[in-house]
């Protein structure tokens, strides 16, 4: 990993930096981890970093850091998450460019419990998240392969949205991919070769996808953008947003 903030780590500022090459195979936050705590990120670039989960940067454990003026691009994560990872907390994003990054549930962002509104909490404001992608990967099991909000993922949460723009992000079985190596670890054996090894395969949400057990969004919040696509459905809709439900 680049830097780790853990609790009371609530005065530190990294501005101007490039945090390039962060690995963390088996864990969370390649770039950046922070859990518990508040740093400030400010003007800075997370590329070409990979983890479990947040390749880029993961945020956890009631954490609340201020990040602005950043870009958060070309990372990858395992089972979600490929830019940022979000559980259990509250940041605040201006002014951030995501893009072209990858992961199961959530290419540029995937956030678990973490909800907000104008004036507290989980905040994207003048947030673009562009040409990141969910690939073919299953975290489950050899015969199953499903992807996810290619854009963005919500479970159990409602961030306040100001100026999010989805653009051209992709989910779905028919994407290849080749920003790991499948044969090394930890991706030996994640990937399926061939479609006909999968029993069940489908992919939902092009450039957002929102679990049942979130709150449902403002579509009219977002804007979207270009050619959001899920490659496996013929629904304009689907390619830019799906909405789960409880059967």
């Amino acid at each position: 990993r680049g830097f780790i903030f853990l609790a009371g780590d609530n005065n530190i500022t990294l501005e101007g930096l490039t945090i390039t090459g962060g690995k963390a195979k088996t864990e969370l936050g390649g770039g950046i981890y922070i859990d518990g705590s508040s740093p400030v990120i400010k003007n800075c670039t997370i590329q070409n970093s990979s983890a479990r989960e947040g390749g880029g940067i993961a945020i956890v454990n009631n954490a609340s850091p201020d990040i602005e003026g950043t870009e958060v691009k070309l990372n990858f994560g395992l089972f979600g998450g490929g830019g940022i990872l979000v559980t259990d907390s509250t940041p605040t994003l201006t002014d951030v460019d995501i893009y072209k990054n990858r992961g199961t549930f959530g290419g540029g962002m995937k956030m678990v419990n973490s909800v907000g509104t104008e004036e507290e909490g989980a905040r994207l404001d003048d947030v673009d998240i562009v040409e990141n992608v969910t690939n073919r990967m299953c975290p489950c099991s050899k015969n199953q392969a499903i992807t996810a909000g290619g854009g963005v993922y919500f479970d159990r949460s409602n961030p306040f949205i100001n100026d999010v723009t989805l653009k051209d992000n992709k989910t779905g079985w028919k994407l290849m991919m080749d920003i790991v190596d499948p044969t090394i670890e930890p991706y030996k054996n994640a990937f399926l070769s061939t479609e006909e090894e999968a029993v069940y395969y489908h992919s939902f949400g092009g450039g957002m996808y929102v679990t049942a057990q979130s709150p449902k969004p403002n579509v009219g919040d977002f804007t979207f953008e270009g050619a959001n696509e899920d490659s496996d459905s013929s629904s304009d809709e689907a390619d830019n947003y799906h909405f789960e439900v409880n059967e």
